[in-house]
């Protein structure tokens, strides 16, 4: 036999359910003292959400691996590492003297041309030239123009600007290397504005829109939390995990946090208004669910059971689907010294909103963890 010091506490509480649900009513005819106190609670309305939480990673509004275009010596690095950078900065000059020489004969070709068509334009008007000498010098002007922009671009594959404002990341080249097409030279990131990818659970696609709030902690500033909004939701749910990709945009005007960054992502859905219990009145029996209720009956403070169906869940409380109404008092201590029909007597517990009359309880939400 086992003995009472080794009977478990799941024991006990299924002893108890079992006790609370199978014991026959008992009248107030058969009770014998005064009638047990127990604490009771009355149900409330409250504000609830559904809070999923998942785990993203933070990536860059924008980056770009800044390569080669030609076979070339790198002349000059105009940044370092980690600086920042304005689009249109100049970044990087490949060698490019003989390119600046092209340049420098396409532009005196050039203005030659230029001139030479403006004499035949003068001759053409007043009828000395021909129109074939005009159309011969025009395209001679065209072609000068041409080797121009060839020269400049020549030029341009060897002088590299930044595309857009951001960070540039740690450098792989110094002065003097020599590139060829596709090496890495830079990294540049936009690092303004961050974005955080994670995976939500498709039971809550119907909930998810763009535009929600979100917030977001990560072990490198624990005291901080960072908010954002969605901007986009995937087009398609993964086949194997059933979950659905959301991206948000967190500002980072600071420059605090960094791309790469693990981020633990809070998301609050479904807000509504719920009736509301705390935890210590369930009694869980089986699969289903009940409550003692505490309601006045034949000229006295009596306690029934009542079956209820939950929905979701926070620290210390439970949203209330069916079974009980607002206002109902429902036994959150004393329980087990109690059978259902039996005389009672209630005290009130005391709570935050006892103790703080008028103030309203902050929604806390109910939490769902997921992967991401």
């Amino acid at each position: 036999m086992t003995a009472p010091s080794q009977i478990s506490v799941v024991q006990r509480a299924g002893w108890l359910a079992a006790a609370l649900l199978l014991a026959p009513l008992a009248s107030a005819a058969a009770q014998s003292g005064p009638p047990p106190t127990v604490i009771v609670e009355s149900v409330r309305e409250a504000r609830f959400v559904t809070q999923v939480e998942a785990l993203g990673t933070l990536r860059p509004n924008a980056r770009v691996e800044i390569t080669a275009l030609v076979t070339e010596q790198v002349d000059t690095l105009h940044v370092d590492d980690g600086v920042r950078v304005e689009r249109g900065d100049r970044l990087v000059d490949l060698r490019h003297i003989q390119e600046d020489a092209l340049l420098e004969e396409a532009l005196a070709t050039k203005a030659e041309a230029e001139e030479l068509l403006d004499d035949a334009q003068r001759l053409f008007a007043t009828g000395s030239g021909s129109e074939a000498l005009l159309t011969e010098r025009r395209r001679a002007a065209a072609v000068a123009a041409a080797r121009v922009k060839a020269a400049e671009a020549q030029i341009a594959d060897r002088v590299i600007t930044a595309p857009f404002a951001g960070r540039i990341g740690i450098r792989s080249l110094s002065p003097g290397a020599t590139v060829e097409p596709g090496d890495l030279i830079l990294r540049l990131i936009d690092d303004s504005i961050l974005k955080l990818d994670f995976s939500v659970p498709s039971l809550f696609l119907a909930d998810l829109a763009v535009g929600s709030e979100i917030e977001a902690r990560s072990r490198a500033f624990p005291d901080e939390v960072f908010r954002g909004r969605i901007a986009s939701i995937d087009a398609e749910a993964d086949p194997v995990t059933r979950s659905v990709l959301v991206r948000a945009f967190i500002p980072n005007e600071e420059r605090r946090l960094l791309p790469g960054l693990l981020m633990e992502v809070e998301l609050a859905l479904k807000a509504r208004e719920a009736l509301v219990v705390s935890e210590e009145s369930l009694i869980p029996f089986g699969e289903d669910t009940f409550v003692l209720v505490a309601a006045e009956r034949e000229g006295a403070m009596r306690v029934e059971r009542r079956k209820v169906r939950t929905g979701g869940r926070r620290i210390g409380e439970v949203e209330v689907l069916e079974g009980l109404s607002d206002g109902e008092r429902v036994v959150v201590e004393g329980g087990i010294k109690v059978r259902p029909g039996q005389a009672v007597t209630i005290r009130e517990a005391v709570t935050e909103e006892s103790l703080s009359p008028g103030d309203e309880t902050a929604a806390r939400p109910a939490s769902i963890r997921t992967g991401g």
